[in-house]
């Protein structure tokens, strides 16, 4: 088991958990991908996740907090924020 499934179940009453990332791909079709350290394959994300931002504001590379949640066909992001240092 991935940590970030790990931490799902540890979670699993709270329904979120939230967790910083990278923007790692970005598509033309309204999703893209954050990479976080412990999970080994992108986590997806839709432009209607996003709060703050708007998605073609959005650039690979960002760093963005969100809300891992799991749905039927893996982990999603949710209440995706933009980190600004």
């Amino acid at each position: 088991m991935d940590s970030c499934r790990f931490l799902l179940e540890l979670f699993k009453f709270n329904n979120a958990i939230v967790m910083q990332g990278i923007v790692e791909k970005i598509t033309d079709k309204g999703f893209g991908f954050i990479k976080h350290e412990d999970h080994e394959k992108g986590i997806f994300f839709h432009a209607t996740s996003l709060e703050g931002v708007d998605y073609n504001d959005l650039n690979e590379g960002d760093k963005v907090e969100f809300e891992l949640t799991e749905t039927p066909r893996g982990l999603n992001a949710s209440n995706v924020t933009l980190v600004t240092e």
